[in-house]
């Protein structure tokens, strides 16, 4: 799998191995928003979750 931060990072490494290639880097860069995204999602089920005892 690819290497992407939950912050949407993007390693080095990852870069160079996107660019050796020969890949379009908006794929890249989507790839990182969708990240970013879920983690969003993830954090905002964690904060508003409505907890039942």
């Amino acid at each position: 799998g690819l290497m992407i931060g939950a912050r949407g990072t993007i390693p080095g490494f990852l870069a160079k191995f996107w660019n050796s290639l020969g890949l379009d880097r908006v794929y890249l860069s989507k790839i990182a928003i969708a990240a970013i995204r879920g983690s969003i999602s993830i954090l905002r089920n964690h904060l508003y979750q409505i907890y039942t005892l």
